[in-house]
């Protein structure tokens, strides 16, 4: 994966451009680079925008990610085609992660019928409950199937 960084001609707006690994010369897409108080307004909207996702029931959360999954699967073969020039993979592996994605959602969405309180033992209890803003960092090689293994239990719960 090769990337570069872009000065926009101050000093609080700068991009990072992805480029092909098959062809560096081809810029694929570009996102601005955020500070501390971009990344704070984010956390704030995100924090802001819980207090409304926490009124769906797990099951309706559910329902939400097995409607990704099938779109998601639904779109395979161009996801593949994607993920090999974003990122270097042979096609086949980009659709096959696009696949086993839309299975992990679907069983992540399953577990949004178990109650979120459960006795484990007479005297432990295992209970599910939001913590607050999740925000991730994961390696660039399989960028739907790790983010969406951290990101999919999060919104489920």
């Amino acid at each position: 994966m090769s990337e570069s960084r872009e000065s926009t001609g101050d000093n609080t707006s700068r991009l990072v451009v992805h480029r092909s690994p098959r062809r560096p010369d081809c810029g694929l897409w570009s996102i601005p680079v955020g500070d501390a108080e971009e990344v704070g307004l984010a956390s704030a909207a995100a924090r802001r925008a819980s207090a409304r996702w926490g009124q769906v029931n797990p099951c309706g959360r559910g329902a939400l990610l097995l409607r990704l999954a099938d779109r998601l699967e639904a779109a395979a073969d161009a996801w593949g085609s994607d993920l090999s020039e974003e990122v270097g993979k042979p096609i086949a592996q980009g659709r096959g992660e696009a696949v086993r994605s839309a299975a992990m959602l679907r069983a992540v969405a399953a577990r949004g019928g178990e109650p979120l309180e459960q006795a484990v033992s007479p005297t432990a209890m295992v209970r599910c409950r939001p913590l607050g803003v999740v925000g991730i960092v994961t390696p660039w090689n399989n960028p739907l199937y790790i983010p969406l293994g951290k990101i999919a239990p999060a919104l489920l719960y």
